[in-house]
C-alpha cells in the first residue's frame, strides 16, 4: 500500500485517490410510493418503503452488487459486469411484486468509466443512468447503448430500441434500450389489470375514437391499453410526426375514464373543450368529450399530423354500428 503520494507528501489518514473504474450502474426507484404514504399514512408507509429498499438491496448484493447510497424511494448500486446489473434488474422486477411495497420499480442502468471516491461514484455514467430511471415508467428497465453493446448477442434478444435522444450533456442523440423481464403470462395478466379494473357502465358502451388522416378507430376499454407512437412494430397508432417517441403516449381505461398516459421526450399537447391547450410529459389527463392529441408541438404548428379524439357512451346498438 503507498503512503506517500507521488511527490513524497503523505496521505491524509483515512482518505483514498479517485479511482477511474469500469462499472455498471444502477438507480432503481419505487414508483407510485406517494399514493402509499396517502394510503397508509407516514409512519405505514416509511416502514413498507424502508422494507422495500432492504430487499432490494438484499437482491442486488446477490448479484455481487454495493450498494452506493439510497436517496429517498432510490437505490444507486454498482457492479462490475453490465451483465450482472442486468440480471439483477430483471428479477428486482419480477420480485417487485413480493417486496413489502408491492409496488413496481423505475430502473435504469448506464455502463462505462466512472471515478470512485471513497464510498461514492461520479460521471457521466452514474447521470445517465439517472435520465434513464426518471425516463422510464412503471415497471420498465431502460438501458444506456454502452450497456447493451457490453451484455453481448445472446442477451440483447432480451432488449428492445425504445427511443432515441439526447442523455444529458450529450451532444450526439443515442439510441437506448429497454430490457425486458416479464414473461408471456404476466404481459397479459399486467394487461387484464389494466384494462378491466373498472367494469363498464351498464348505462352504454363506453369507447373512444381516434382520427388520424384517413383512419378513424373507435377503441372499447378492453381494447386498452392503445399505445400511439413512432414506431410501427410497438405501436397501435403509428404517429409520422418526427418529434413523436417510438411510444409516444397510451390511453389507458380506468375507473370509467379513457386516460392518456404521456411517456415521451417531448411531451404532448391537449385540446379539449373550453380549455387551453395543455402539455404533458411523463403526466396523464382523462381524455373527456372531444379534442386533439398533438405530439411533440402544439397542434396549430403541425395539425395534419394531430389526432382528433372523442369519447362518449354509446348504446349497444350504436356502438355496434360505430366499431363495424
Amino acid at each position: 500500500m503507498r503512503h506517500a503520494k507521488p511527490d513524497g507528501t503523505p496521505y491524509k489518514a483515512g482518505l483514498m485517490t479517485p479511482t477511474s473504474q469500469t462499472k455498471a450502474i444502477l438507480f432503481a426507484d419505487i414508483s407510485g410510493s406517494s399514493g402509499l404514504y396517502k394510503a397508509l399514512g407516514n409512519e405505514g408507509a416509511k416502514k413498507k418503503i424502508d422494507q422495500t429498499l432492504r430487499s432490494m438491496t438484499e437482491m442486488c448484493e446477490h448479484f455481487d452488487g454495493v450498494l452506493v447510497k439510497t436517496i429517498g424511494d432510490e437505490i444507486l448500486v454498482t457492479f462490475d459486469s453490465a451483465m450482472l446489473a442486468t440480471d439483477c434488474a430483471q428479477s428486482l422486477q419480477q420480485q417487485a411484486p413480493q417486496f413489502a411495497a408491492r409496488l413496481p420499480l423505475r430502473i435504469g442502468i448506464a455502463y462505462g468509466e466512472v471515478l470512485v471516491d471513497q464510498s461514492d461514484v461520479f460521471g457521466d455514467v452514474v447521470n445517465d443512468a439517472a435520465c434513464l430511471t426518471r425516463i422510464a415508467r412503471s415497471g420498465q428497465v431502460l438501458i444506456s447503448d454502452t450497456t447493451a453493446e457490453a451484455i453481448g448477442h445472446n442477451v440483447r434478444s432480451d432488449c428492445q430500441q425504445f427511443d432515441q435522444l439526447h442523455l444529458k450533456g450529450d451532444a450526439d442523440c443515442r439510441t437506448i434500450y429497454r430490457l425486458l423481464w416479464e414473461t408471456v403470462t404476466q404481459v397479459q395478466h399486467a394487461t387484464r389489470v389494466l384494462t378491466l379494473d373498472t367494469p363498464i357502465s351498464h348505462n352504454g358502451l363506453l369507447h373512444i375514437t381516434l382520427r388520424y388522416g384517413d383512419d378513424t378507430i373507435a377503441i372499447m376499454p378492453q381494447q386498452t391499453p392503445y399505445v400511439l407512437g413512432r414506431d410501427h412494430n410497438r405501436a397501435n397508432l403509428c404517429i409520422r410526426h418526427p418529434l413523436a417517441s417510438r411510444e409516444h403516449c397510451e390511453v389507458v381505461f380506468r375507473r370509467g375514464k379513457f386516460v392518456l398516459v404521456d411517456h415521451s421526450t417531448n411531451g404532448t399537447y391537449i385540446t379539449q373543450p373550453n380549455q387551453s391547450e395543455i402539455y404533458l410529459r411523463r403526466e396523464e389527463l382523462p381524455l373527456i368529450g372531444e379534442g386533439t392529441i398533438a405530439f411533440g408541438q402544439p397542434a396549430q404548428q403541425n395539425a395534419s399530423e394531430v389526432v382528433h379524439f372523442s369519447a362518449k357512451a354509446l348504446d349497444e346498438a350504436e356502438a355496434a354500428s360505430e366499431i363495424a
